[in-house]
């Protein structure tokens, strides 16, 4: 996208220090509030951020494109951490295993899928294909957590468990 080098560092770090301002406020949130509330808002704002980082990728100044990306990892990089709080508030323990399993599966398939996507519509539309896909991924997941919201009851407030921040990725 013609950035250099320093360029594109700076727009990286933005989005990790996005993730690190946005963290505690959403997980304190999800803490008080509905998580699923939490994570339509998160992958909605993240749809958002993601179809206007497309539309200026080509066009925008350096200083949009690092607001953006600052925004993007913040709502994008916690919604793991709030799903698998989510996902602890509404298992028994007995069925711990089973779900850290799923878990790694859906991410693994993802992680293996999700880059193959996006390479095919980046080679389709260019680099801003990245930010299209990820609009469409994350409206998808909007979509589905809506569907969710509607079929089933909120946690008890007694039952859940205070949120803890997860890395997305293991550390090995």
């Amino acid at each position: 996208s013609g950035f250099s080098d320093a360029g594109t560092g700076t727009i990286l770090a933005a989005a990790l220090i996005g993730a690190l301002a946005f963290q505690w406020p959403l997980g304190w949130l999800s803490d008080l509030m509905d998580r699923r509330l939490i994570i339509l808002g998160s992958s909605m704002a993240g749809a958002v951020v993601s179809g206007l980082f497309a539309a200026t990728l080509a066009g925008g100044g350096e200083f949009s494109t690092i607001l953006l990306a600052f925004l993007l990892g913040g709502t994008l990089m916690p919604l793991y951490s709030i799903c698998l709080a989510e996902v602890n508030d509404r298992i028994d323990e007995s069925e711990l295993i089973a779900a850290t399993s799923a878990c790694v599966l859906v991410y693994g398939v993802g992680s293996a899928v999700g880059p193959f996507a996006a390479s095919l519509v980046m080679g389709q539309i260019g680099p801003p294909g990245l930010f299209v896909f990820m609009t469409a991924v994350l409206g998808l997941f909007a979509a589905f957590d809506a569907l969710r919201i509607r079929q089933r009851e909120k946690t008890d407030a007694s039952a859940k468990q205070s949120y803890v921040a997860t890395p997305s990725t293991s550390h090995a």
